[in-house]
């Protein structure tokens, strides 16, 4: 991009922060958490902007191969896990 246009270009994916940013709107990083499935992007993205991250792994899915000093808060089988977790406080 930056040859073609001679302009560098501006990256929104994670994990860069303008995403993040966007969605967070003028709400406080660190009362979010991001839910993702990838380490390099969703976890790594939520850690660069002060957020909690949970990592969401499937039992039969493999982990990632990939060395990363990025390490979610913790790492969950399901988006059930957590609104069982919750119900069980609430009782």
């Amino acid at each position: 991009m930056r040859a073609a246009s001679g302009t560098a270009p501006h990256v929104v994916g994670k994990p860069h922060p303008a995403m993040f940013e966007a969605a967070l709107g003028d709400r406080d990083p660190a009362a979010a958490v991001m839910v993702g499935d990838r380490l390099d992007t969703d976890i790594r993205g939520a850690r660069r902007m002060g957020m909690s991250a949970l990592l969401l792994r499937r039992e039969d899915e493999r982990p990632q191969h990939h060395e990363t000093e990025v390490t979610p808060d913790r790492v969950i089988a399901s988006l059930s896990d957590l609104l069982n977790e919750s119900v069980r406080h609430d009782a």
